[in-house]
């Protein structure tokens, strides 16, 4: 569907819908229109009756202070009231004037006194005493329904009716229902063309120049012209559009430069990335070489570490297990897998816990890179084991320590062998003692039968040199420490 058809679906129902509201609203509003027209035309006609025929008569009889002589009166109230018969009406009514009483006074009709006073005496008494306050409406009286207009001349207390017959004004209201209804349809109409010739000049038509040259644009990527003069909206798109087909020209042409200075960069650049790739396979090479080497270094390490007796360690900043060797189901008894996770202190025995952490904390304090320690382990079975730990402790570049790496052997059965070594030292010690104790009191003891004996030699007849053969041999048998008192001895 054309943009126009669209526009005139659009618009068009909207403007009839408002022209036929206001259509019917004059239609239906046309009674009380003509009600109020007739009213004011009515109110009009009695104000310059009462203001030019009936006031200057009344003035009269003021002036000539005649208001006391009712022959007077009622000559001036006569010819007043007669003086309404020379009044007109564009449409059949009458003139009745009648007393605040309900008394008959005059009508510019031939209607009888009393009829005239059932009807309109007892409308003006009504209206006299206040029981209502409307001053018009509608009657009834022999002629059928009649609307009327009443006026009040308070000197004389008259009520001076116009009426018109309801016909007049039922008439007078189709005639304008009809005239709103002709002038509703007529501006409808003229509206319609009006918004159809506009929408066409102002906006399908430079529409389509726009879309035609946007096509244009779209095809060819060329300069286009667009004629759409006006200072609107739609002559500053049409200037937009052209400065954007000249800039899509200058950008294809600067894109084909650079098409081609990127294709020249292209051939360039992949020899570059052709020679680059010879390097790079033959880096990957070497570092498929190199890991597999580490791959294989790295088996290595954890299969020493897997089948060494010492435990290893590696503990993060928390101070939890990061990894444990198989060694520790020896050593404490438990599943390494199980120990990731739990700290590390818990495995210590209780009262080397304090002593550890001190030293721990001094040397995360100073920094330390590696340092060793000696404390004990609990087992599982409640026995403990005396470990001589070698720890290193790995820091990044902020100083800050990443983990703990420890190696920790069992010296458990060195540490009792040295414990029995001071025993044995200690008993040793306390037996030299005790021979020292056994000599001296064997020197005191065999000096006085050495001199008896040497004595005794002599007499004998053994010279020295036998005697000191027969010591000598027996010599052996003493300590080392008391072979000089002996030597004493003999000398």
């Amino acid at each position: 569907m054309k943009l126009q058809s669209k526009i005139i679906l659009i618009i068009i129902p909207f403007v009839f819908l408002s022209i036929i509201g206001l259509g019917y609203f004059a239609y239906s509003t046309s009674k009380n229109f003509a009600q109020d027209s007739f009213e004011k035309y009515m109110e009009g006609i009695l104000s310059i009756y009462i203001s030019q025929n009936v006031q200057p008569q009344y003035d009269l009889l003021v002036q000539n202070n005649l208001m006391d002589i009712p022959s007077f009166v009622n000559n001036y109230q006569s010819e007043s009231a007669k003086l309404i018969d020379k009044l007109t009406l564009p449409w059949p009514g009458h003139f009745i004037i009648v007393t605040g009483e309900g008394k008959f006074v005059h009508t510019s009709v031939e209607l009888k006194k009393n009829e005239i006073e059932e009807i309109w005496g007892k409308l003006a008494i009504n209206l006299h005493k206040g029981n209502t306050e409307i001053d018009s409406g509608y009657v009834t009286d022999i002629d059928g329904a009649e609307f009327y207009k009443a006026m009040h001349f308070d000197p004389w207390n008259w009520y001076i009716f116009v009426s018109v017959h309801s016909g007049a004004l039922t008439k007078s209201s189709n005639a304008i229902k009809k005239d709103a209804t002709i002038i509703s349809i007529l501006t409808a109409i003229f509206l319609s063309l009006m918004i159809i010739f506009t929408t066409k000049k102002l906006i399908v038509t430079p529409i389509h120049k726009l879309s035609n040259a946007a096509n244009e644009i779209g095809k060819t990527r060329k300069k286009v012209t667009i004629e759409i003069n006006g200072n609107d909206e739609m002559s500053a798109l049409s200037s937009q559009l052209e400065s954007v087909s000249n800039e899509i020209e200058i950008s294809d042409n600067k894109l084909k430069e650079w098409s081609n200075e990127l294709e020249h960069q292209v051939k360039e650049r992949t020899s570059e990335l052709n020679e680059k790739n010879s390097m790079l396979n033959s880096e990957i090479e070497q570092k498929e070489i190199i890991q597999y080497d580490l791959m294989t270094a790295m088996k290595r390490y954890e299969d020493m570490v897997s089948g060494t007796d010492n435990l290893v360690t590696v503990v993060n900043p928390n101070g939890e297990y990061q990894y444990v060797n198989p060694a520790a189901e020896n050593i404490l008894g438990r599943n390494p897998k199980e120990m990731i996770g739990k700290l590390a202190f818990e495995d210590i025995h209780p009262d080397d816990q304090e002593y550890t952490l001190n030293h721990f904390q001094a040397w995360l304090k100073d920094k330390l890179v590696n340092t060793t320690i000696e404390n004990r382990l609990l087992h599982q079975d409640g026995t403990s084991r005396i470990m001589q730990w070698n720890i290193f402790f790995n820091y990044d570049e902020n100083k800050e320590l990443v983990n703990i790496n420890s190696i920790a052997r069992d010296v458990t059965s060195a540490r009792e062998a040295e414990e029995k070594l001071v025993e044995y030292s200690t008993q040793l010690e306390q037996t030299n003692n005790d021979v020292k104790s056994f000599a001296y009191i064997v020197s005191h003891d065999l000096r006085a039968p050495l001199v008896n004996m040497q004595g005794f030699v002599s007499e004998l007849g053994y010279d020295l040199e036998t005697l000191n053969e027969i010591i000598n041999k027996n010599i052996d048998d003493i300590d080392d420490e008391d072979k000089p008192t002996m030597k004493d001895l003999l000398l």
